[in-house]
């Protein structure tokens, strides 16, 4: 099952990561508009908490290679997600106070990206 999860997670986060490198823009408007409700955060919750408590139960791995990246993602979105789901204004005044930068977003790919391969290339040799 943890190999499945890598897999999946994997190749889910090079897409993601690719699209924050190349569409910036588009994720900081819809960050920014989701920012502007009063529920952003609840929306936030609705897929971060879901994601990483799959990867929690399905793949809480401590060793030291590319999967700790999946076991470190699913804490860190369980985590976002408990605290979005029940302060959701959190949230808006998190993303509000944080200047949006097209090369945070670009970083951020890029950094997702990485682990991703980094991950997948294990499996193809």
């Amino acid at each position: 099952m943890e190999l499945i999860i890598q897999k999946i997670f994997a190749a889910s986060f090079l897409v993601w990561g690719i699209s924050h490198m190349i569409q910036p823009q588009l994720w900081i408007d819809f960050f920014t508009n989701l920012s502007q409700k009063k529920y952003g955060g609840l929306v936030v919750a609705l897929y971060t908490l879901p994601v990483g408590l799959l990867l929690l139960t399905c793949h809480n791995v401590w060793e030291w290679s590319p999967a700790v990246f999946v076991t470190i993602a699913g804490w860190s979105m369980t985590i976002k997600g408990i605290i979005y789901a029940l302060f959701p204004q959190s949230f808006n005044r998190l993303f509000l106070d944080l200047p949006a930068k097209r090369s945070s977003f670009q970083m951020g790919g890029a950094i997702a990206a990485f682990f991703s391969v980094w991950i997948l290339l294990r499996f193809i040799g």
